[in-house]
């Protein structure tokens, strides 16, 4: 049952910045960038392995109409699972929705809330000079590849002085 699944967001091998309503997410494993849309970002940051799929409509809902809430929901949580931006896939009931059909189910009143995640594959060198992963100073130092370099705010090696950066976050795997 759809109710008893508590979807969990994948955290590591992740850059993750906001920007605006949507939220970035750079997967370093697939390089692959994709861009959450406000409805697929809120879904996503509820997804805390301790929220069901209900507890998370409920709070998309607000004073909306409930099934709609629970539609966006489900088709937001099979596009991240889709992408892998999960820890596991989604159960098969989340498998095969698609816009057009939530669509139909919803009317087109709702369309501006359908949960869009725009996603690129990047090419490997499109990080550039940022390759280093780190979480200190000290990795940045030892690692040959990366000397004379600084672990900046999203945890990567990089060349310049540390700048302000707000509304960036790096998850280490672990």
């Amino acid at each position: 049952m759809i109710g008893d699944y508590y979807p969990k967001a994948r955290s590591a091998d992740l850059v993750i910045q906001t920007v605006g309503n949507e939220t970035l997410v750079y997967d370093l494993r697939s390089n692959e960038a994709h861009c959450l849309n406000e409805t697929a970002a809120f879904v996503w940051g509820r997804c805390n392995g301790d929220l069901s799929v209900d507890d998370i409509t409920r709070l998309f809902a607000g004073q909306d109409d409930r099934s709609t809430a629970g539609h966006l929901t489900q088709l937001a949580i099979s596009q991240l699972s889709e992408r892998k931006l999960l820890n596991e896939p989604a159960p098969e009931l989340f498998q095969g929705i698609d816009r057009r059909q939530m669509l139909r189910r919803i009317g087109a009143a709702s369309v501006i809330a359908i949960p869009v995640i725009a996603s690129i594959v990047a090419p490997p060198k499109a990080l550039g000079n940022i390759s280093c992963i780190c979480v200190s100073n000290v990795q940045c130092l030892t690692d040959p590849s990366c000397v004379g370099t600084f672990c900046n705010e999203i945890g990567t090696c990089a060349p310049n002085a540390p700048g302000p950066s707000p509304n960036v976050s790096y998850k280490q795997t672990t």
